[in-house]
């Protein structure tokens, strides 16, 4: 028994919520499929998602008030009404045919919870090169691999976790909107000895950022990140760029790291919005910008 849950803004979820249907009817099993529209401000969307109301064993839940990334999540978790849940970003479509076979076919009694993977389209625009090199580099890990660090190599947009270890955990309140809640959660799972399985059952991610909304969101994410750090929910241990920046806060160098930033962000920028951009750059990038914005905050 499993219940596929997927939040949306703003988007059009009814060809995934009609694939992974079409999916569950032919396995023959107990399944619902509740989607959380989480205050959608285009009524176009809202059109386009009813007609998830019409189909069998679906649920469409409209809310009033935006609750974000996180929140969504847990609410969605206590509408399920059954023992395991899959949780799906919007903007996906599973890779294979027999996607949800596959993830049923991997649950056994020694894992809570269950990870495929994810996979990119090719992608030939300069528009969007910064988040499709950053995707097929940084998460697209071949299963053999993310054996080896089961709860690095965890990404949220696609996972399957009994309900009971969910709602035990959970995402936590502290997310500022987007970004690194995967991380978060993940070491959670790890402090409560719950083992991540990795399975080679990739979910294909659509809608690629431009470079621009992807650095604009990355920025959101250090922001959580830094609220996370100062909250004790992720230590620099746990994070290369938070080591990174413990480091120069040692030495006295985090103002001299914003400094920096504040002359080369355009030139890093410009290496960010071209047609071969850099992911060393781009570490860089998060690195300057982290400095920066915790100067900031100890203003």
């Amino acid at each position: 028994m499993i219940s596929i849950l997927i939040p949306t803004y703003n988007y059009n979820c009814f060809p995934l919520v009609e694939t992974l249907l079409s999916q569950a009817e032919k396995l023959a099993i107990t399944f619902e499929i509740i989607v959380a529209d989480d205050a959608s401000t285009d009524p176009s969307f809202l059109h386009l998602n009813r007609k998830i109301t019409k189909l069998s064993n679906c649920e469409l839940i409209e809310l009033k008030q935006n609750k974000g990334r996180s929140n969504i999540r847990n609410y969605l978790a206590e509408k399920a009404e059954y023992q395991w849940l899959l949780f799906l970003d919007v903007d996906t479509q599973p890779k294979n045919p027999n996607f949800l076979e596959r993830y049923l076919n991997a649950i056994d009694e020694a894992h809570d919870v269950i990870y495929g993977g994810i996979h990119y389209k090719k992608n030939k625009s300069p528009q969007n090169s910064l988040r499709y090199r950053f995707g097929i580099e940084r998460e697209c890990v071949p299963v053999l691999k993310r054996l080896k660090a089961p709860y690095e190599h965890f990404i949220t947009i696609a996972f399957l976790v009994k309900k009971h270890v969910f709602s035990t955990l959970s995402f936590s309140d502290n997310l500022l909107r987007y970004g690194y809640e995967d991380v978060v959660f993940a070491l959670q799972l790890k402090e409560h000895n719950i083992k991540i399985k990795h399975v080679d059952n990739p979910i294909t991610h659509l809608n690629l950022e431009t470079n621009s909304e992807f650095l604009n969101k990355y920025q959101l994410s250090i922001a959580s990140l830094l609220n996370f750090y100062r909250n004790d929910e992720i230590t620099a241990k746990d994070n290369r760029l938070l080591s990174i920046y413990e480091s120069l806060k040692r030495m006295n160098l985090v103002g001299l790291g914003a400094s920096s930033f504040k002359i080369f962000r355009k030139t890093l920028e410009k290496n960010l919005h071209s047609n071969n951009p850099s992911l060393r750059v781009f570490d860089i990038f998060k690195l300057g910008y982290l400095c920066t914005l915790a100067k900031k905050k100890d203003a």
